[in-house]
């Protein structure tokens, strides 16, 4: 049982340990990324771009920055948040996904 919870133990603090690594800015091949304390979800750059004959893309547009996530948006979850650093998920109104507005 001890064995157990050592490496229990040694566990979470290998996970408390990259994820302190990914709050720091990370330099990925789609550029900085970044996790955020509150969501535990990344920033990320948008980019559009248009599919070319030879299937390679031409970049039409690019947000300035890394947006910031936003796991539950209010137009989809009315109510819904999600902060991590002060206790996790505010469950808002039931959200029904069969389709009736």
């Amino acid at each position: 049982m001890a064995l157990f919870q050592q490496l229990r133990q040694w566990r979470q603090q290998e996970v408390a340990i990259a994820i302190q690594g990914l709050r720091r800015s990370q330099h990925q091949p789609g550029g900085p990324v970044r996790l955020d304390p509150k969501t535990q979800h990344t920033t990320k750059f948008c980019r559009i771009g248009r599919i070319r004959r030879d299937r390679q893309f031409d970049l039409i547009w690019e947000s300035p920055e890394p947006i910031a996530p936003d796991p539950y948006p209010e137009l989809a979850f009315p109510g819904w948040k999600c902060d991590w650093t002060a206790g996790g998920i505010t469950r808002g109104a039931e959200v029904s996904i069969d389709g009736d507005l």
